[in-house]
């Protein structure tokens, strides 16, 4: 499967036909294509024959037209139907956008994230009901865990403020911490939030934006612009 968008520095096929000059309702069947008539060009660079000819689709006149990662090693690629003996079909100009990333690629980031976070949530202590006016992570005075105590009081009516942060509707600050250090809890429940709805990534970067999708909030830096394994936080 080619994928979504074409990658770049990647093996592409792409299907297309000619229209045939006799007439051009039509798209010429069984075309005669030899060696100049489809030519590459990489990033507006000189056009060079395509290292393999296609072959027409049983008699359909469609032809898949296979790039190889290196006639696709570039940003723009752009592949030019010439009929060198000029007597079957019409000259024709295919401009293909390549990125760096394809719709899977990005997705599997997004899984490694959300695994890590999964983890992460896994290894925090749980929380239990402490006394009136708080919560204890494995206080002292810890007694209930929170989901005894969720259950016990399902009404709402939870001693302390447990009630009020189930129920609180107030907005998370807009503060994350800075790279290298320590969050507090609402720093690294936005910082997740952000990460997990807002990024986009170009090249070797991943910018991870505010709420508006455009204000950038953190930026990271992936250990491979081709085939990421790991990503490091950069600011």
């Amino acid at each position: 499967m080619a994928g979504f968008p074409p990658k770049k520095n990647t093996a592409f096929t792409f299907h297309t036909a000619l229209v045939s000059q006799a007439d051009t309702d039509i798209f010429k069947t069984s075309p005669t294509l030899a060696a100049g008539d489809i030519t590459v060009s990489i990033d507006g660079g000189n056009y060079a024959n395509i290292g393999t000819l296609p072959t027409q689709i049983q008699s359909s006149g469609v032809l898949p037209v296979a790039l190889t990662a290196a006639e696709m090693n570039g940003d723009v690629i752009s592949v030019k139907f010439v009929d060198a003996s000029g007597a079957e079909w019409q000259d024709q100009l295919v401009t293909i956008i390549t990125d760096a990333y394809q719709i899977s690629d990005i997705e599997t980031l997004t899984d490694g994230i959300e695994a890590d976070t999964t983890e992460i949530l896994t290894r925090l202590p749980d929380a239990t009901a402490g006394a009136a006016g708080g919560l204890f992570i494995a206080g002292a005075n810890a007694a209930t865990s929170i989901t005894t105590a969720l259950t016990a009081n399902i009404t709402g009516n939870l001693s302390g403020s447990v009630g009020s942060v189930v129920t609180d509707t107030a907005i998370l600050p807009d503060s994350v911490a800075t790279d290298g250090t320590r969050p507090t809890p609402n720093q690294a429940l936005l910082m997740i939030l952000r990460l997990l709805t807002e990024k986009g990534v170009v090249g070797a970067t991943m910018t991870v934006y505010k709420e508006d999708g455009t204000t950038p909030s953190m930026t990271f830096t992936l250990n491979d612009a081709t085939s990421p394994s790991a990503i490091t936080r950069a600011s």
